[in-house]
């Protein structure tokens, strides 16, 4: 008798554990407290080490506003906010070139080819209160941007997996109405349905806002769904900005066809088209990956609509603005590019002939599917007979069967753009690069 009490005594306080813990993990709908902004800088210069003082020499630039370097010494600098290190590729993996063309901003092929070729990266962790928080991004656009300057760069947000070309950067996200909305969205498989993907965004830490996720549904949706995506997370952040403390987070959302297509700049239609509704509703989430730490919210269809309906109405409402692909075709200038790539083919079959397991050889040719002609490049992975053959390092417009990676045979006189990179860091060819130079 004695024993089942001490029994029934243990089940009880078991049940009272698993009861408060359930009910202290139990998530909600909630702006982070806190903002965590990572960005790097891959500079092309041989670094050894990197400390707070080299940063605090950058202030001294005199591109930058008198207000920011009072604003990055007293809310950045001071303190043990922001974290400094130099990392190399063995430690967090770098970029390769079609990585860094796939999501890069601003970049040619020769600063692709160098950006996937650095040694190291000068990594940036800043955490922090959300408060100012529009100033401290700002104020961490310029710590990398002036980095990139002093150790000719390439900035790497590893948030978001995007790269930049300093210029790029300086355009447009070092202006004081700061808008970095160029959040990276995910499109997966979903591993738990067959047949069904996933939707989720990376980067949003740094507006002190939740990742979002959309999952479960079947890929005609997701062209539909990623725009979608966009539409919310720049609703989120405009609410995140109106106060210091933000106003409570939404339950429901209903987006404007416009508001959709603004947030990515694709707005493309009129009338009554852009002011249809799309409407949806938020729950709080889980990273899949298990990191509880991090605030996720999974975007679900409006009350009383299936999944499979929501989709058709978002498609329907969404999917009709397709946004066509525009080509800055010269003729002229392909054809000079194209006779002085064969001319100077002899020198990069000379070079792959003689190769360095670490020289690296790229080949631009023409394709054409569904009636449209695009120029891509393939990564040269082995040659037979007469023809080479690459590795494809993006994905072809209209042409559903070519992705990056995709292995592709091609004659030498298909060869409309070449480039060599040795291991050394010299870079041979890229006419395409040195006739716009020549031409401007």
């Amino acid at each position: 008798m004695k024993l089942k009490k001490e029994f029934t005594l243990l089940l009880l306080i078991l049940f009272t554990i698993s009861f408060f813990s359930c009910k202290k993990e139990k998530k909600s709908l909630h702006f982070n407290k806190n903002i965590e902004i990572v960005l790097g800088v891959f500079p092309t210069q041989d670094l050894k080490k990197i400390s707070r003082d080299d940063l605090k020499n950058l202030l001294n630039d005199p591109e930058l506003p008198k207000d920011i370097k009072d604003f990055i010494e007293k809310n950045i600098l001071n303190g043990n906010s922001l974290k400094v290190e130099l990392k190399g590729p063995e430690e967090i993996p770098f970029p390769n070139v079609s990585y860094v063309k796939t999501f890069g901003f601003g970049f040619s092929d020769e600063d692709a080819v160098e950006c996937a070729s650095a040694g190291s990266l000068i990594l940036l962790t800043f955490r922090s209160p959300a408060q100012n928080i529009f100033k401290k991004n700002l104020g961490m656009m310029w710590i990398s941007y002036l980095l990139s300057k002093k150790f000719d760069g390439y900035i790497y947000d590893l948030e978001s997996k995007e790269l930049f070309t300093k210029k790029y950067f300086s355009n447009f996200n070092l202006k004081e109405n700061f808008k970095d909305l160029r959040i990276h969205i995910l499109v997966q498989k979903y591993p738990y349905t067959p047949g069904s993907y996933r939707i989720v965004t990376l980067g949003m830490a740094k507006f002190g806002c939740p990742d979002i996720e959309i999952k479960d549904f079947k890929t005609t949706a997701s062209i539909s769904l990623e725009r979608l995506c966009y539409g919310i997370c720049k609703k989120l952040i405009d609410i995140r900005k109106k106060k210091e403390q933000p106003l409570p987070f939404p339950k429901n959302l209903s987006l404007k066809v416009k508001e959709i297509f603004e947030a990515t700049n694709q707005l493309n239609g009129k009338g009554e088209q852009l002011e249809q509704i799309v409407k949806i509703s938020l729950k709080p989430g889980e990273y899949e990956s298990g990191d509880s730490q991090k605030n996720i919210v999974r975007i679900y269809p409006p009350r009383n609509m299936s999944m499979e309906k929501w989709c058709d109405d978002v498609s329907g409402k969404v999917a009709g603005f397709i946004i066509k692909r525009k080509y800055d075709v010269n003729e002229a200038f392909l054809k000079k590019v194209y006779e002085e790539a064969q001319k100077n083919l002899p020198q990069f079959e000379n070079y792959y002939k003689n190769r360095n397991p670490k020289d690296s050889f790229f080949a631009k040719i023409s394709i054409k599917c569904k009636n449209i002609e695009e120029l891509i490049w393939l990564k040269v992975i082995g040659k037979k007979g007469e023809n080479y053959i690459g590795a494809a390092q993006g994905d072809a417009a209209g042409c559903n069967n070519i992705t990056a990676g995709t292995i592709l045979r091609f004659k030498p006189k298909s060869i409309r753009d070449w480039i060599v990179a040795l291991k050394n860091g010299k870079v041979i060819g890229n006419f395409t690069a040195k006739l716009k130079k020549s031409n401007k």
